[in-house]
Formats: structure tokens, C-alpha cells, sequence
């Protein structure tokens, strides 16, 4: 009797067609295939971020609240969120309001900074490299 039987472990199950498939195909892209794909993750994920820094400007108050979810955490004693009253320290900082955006959450600036930079670096990037997509 196997040990792993008789101690009630599960037999050890092999990859199945849809994972090998998924590793060949995987190990079969070259690198041209996985900066492209990175890229496009990259712009899609910079797309809701510049979202996030325009709302300020575009939307009243009111309905960035509304639109944006109460902070789950905030509910849980004894643990307090990292992004708590970071909606509201951005309002600040859209505003140029940094002394109040620093009380609602001392990261609001830092994060803040790194989604402009974000923003200048991938338009810079879109817009000085030629992205190309080969066909097969």
C-alpha cells in the first residue's frame, strides 16, 4: 500500500491538457511577445490610474463619494487601512490642499506623485517608441 493511502493524502495528479498547453505556449513566445504584453497591461492599468487623477477635475465632489466604496477595513477593530481617506486626501491634492491631504493619510502625497510620474513616463514612452504587432 502507497503511504500517501494510507495516511489519506491524495494521489500526486500530473498536469492536465489545458495546463501543458498553456506552459508551451507560454515558453513558445518570444521576448518581442511578452514586452508587448506587458505594455498593454501597463497601458490599460495607466488608463484607470490617469481616470483616478482627472476625476478631481471633472467630476463634483459628491459624486466621486458616491462612486467610490466605503472602505472595508474600516469596519474590522484593531486594523486600520493604508489607503483610508486617501479619496479625500486626493480632492486635497486636486485642489492643492497638501496640509489637509498629509492629515487624511501621510501617503496620500507619495502616491499621488507616483501616479503622475506614472503618467508622464508611459506617455512618454507611447509616444517616442513605435509599437508594432507582427501578424503570423
Amino acid at each position: 500500500m502507497d503511504r500517501r493511502q494510507s495516511t489519506g493524502m491524495p494521489k500526486r495528479i500530473g498536469l492536465d491538457k489545458m495546463s501543458e498547453k498553456s506552459l508551451k505556449m507560454l515558453f513558445s513566445m518570444d521576448v518581442k511577445e511578452i514586452k508587448l504584453a506587458i505594455m498593454l497591461a501597463w497601458s490599460v492599468l495607466s488608463i484607470i490610474v490617469l481616470l483616478i487623477i482627472v476625476s478631481p477635475f471633472a467630476l463634483s465632489q459628491n459624486t466621486i463619494f458616491m462612486l467610490s466604496r466605503l472602505c472595508e477595513l474600516n469596519h474590522v477593530p484593531h486594523v486600520e487601512s493604508p489607503l483610508y481617506g486617501m479619496t479625500r486626501a486626493f480632492l486635497f491634492i486636486s485642489r492643492g490642499n497638501l496640509a489637509e491631504a498629509l492629515k487624511l493619510n501621510r501617503f496620500s502625497i507619495l502616491l499621488y506623485s507616483i501616479f503622475v510620474l506614472n503618467e508622464l513616463l508611459i506617455i512618454t514612452i507611447l509616444f517616442t517608441k513605435r509599437i508594432t504587432i507582427k501578424r503570423r
